[in-house]
């Protein structure tokens, strides 16, 4: 076809094909015409399977976010995560401080619709997770990314294609930004530090005035920082602990749903 159409540069042809002729022009369903997997690139068949499985994919996203919108279930459970994690664990305290005032017989007490309430409150936070989870599922189809996506509570976060962690520091590295936070030669270097990550914000002024002079009070005249309260430290010790959580959740669940494209560096460099 291509040398003929060399050969035959500005004139006009009319193409037979398996002795219909092909019309230029819309066919009942597309564009093209099926030549029987003589198609330059994709045949046509195949392009039509993949805007079929396309075509699914988004009627199914589109269920799931009607369902999301009108179920009245989900209209009292909050938007917020963290939040639904705290609830479902007060939730779940209370039901067994409940069962243990019932005794042995607390599902023909009174107690037992108390009870019953907590239960409904907890299926309907399983059920606002297993919906999102859902959504992230498809989302994830559509960007190609299903093998990034994590199902359930668990992740080999050292196998996860898409997150790229520092090498534990065997040898000694001299670029601070290679070395694995919370290692002794990690503190060794933080030491010697005027200004790090957690205290840039003081340091420049931020918080206010007073918290720079005793910033710098305590890095450059060596007095003694200000003990931290309880709630600081508290703070600070979750985001210590789930600093894990969130690298997982942020590479095996947003990132294939959301980002595809992106990937998590533990440092870059």
């Amino acid at each position: 076809m291509q040398k003929v159409s060399q050969s035959m540069k500005d004139q006009s042809l009319c193409i037979s094909f398996d002795g219909k002729k092909i019309k230029q022009g819309l066919t009942t369903d597309s564009g093209d015409v099926d030549l029987l997997g003589f198609e330059d690139g994709l045949t046509l068949q195949k392009r039509k399977d993949d805007l079929c499985q396309l075509v699914s994919a988004l009627e199914t996203n589109i269920n799931i976010l009607e369902r999301f919108e009108d179920e009245a279930s989900m209209k009292c459970i909050p938007a917020d995560i963290k939040s639904d994690e705290n609830q479902s664990k007060k939730k779940e305290y209370a039901k067994s401080k409940f069962i243990d005032r019932g005794g042995s017989e607390w599902c023909s007490g009174k107690i037992v619709y108390v009870i019953s309430a907590i239960n409904a409150y907890l299926y309907d936070i399983d059920a606002h997770f297993e919906l999102m989870n859902e959504i992230c599922c498809h989302l994830a189809h559509l960007n190609t990314t299903e093998n990034l996506l994590i199902f359930g509570r668990n992740i080999a976060i050292d196998q996860q294609m898409n997150c790229n962690l520092l090498p534990d520091n065997k040898d000694r590295c001299d670029h601070t930004r290679k070395i694995k936070q919370r290692s002794e030669e990690w503190f060794s270097i933080r030491k010697q530090a005027k200004v790090t990550g957690s205290t840039l914000y003081k340091a420049i002024g931020l918080e206010n005035l007073s918290s720079m002079r005793d910033h710098f009070d305590n890095v450059i005249c060596n007095l003694k920082e200000a003990p931290k309260n309880q709630f600081t430290i508290a703070a600070m010790q979750h985001g210590t602990d789930n600093e894990i959580n969130a690298m997982s959740t942020l590479v095996g669940k947003i990132l294939p749903s959301l980002f595809p494209d992106m990937e998590f560096y533990e440092e870059v460099t």
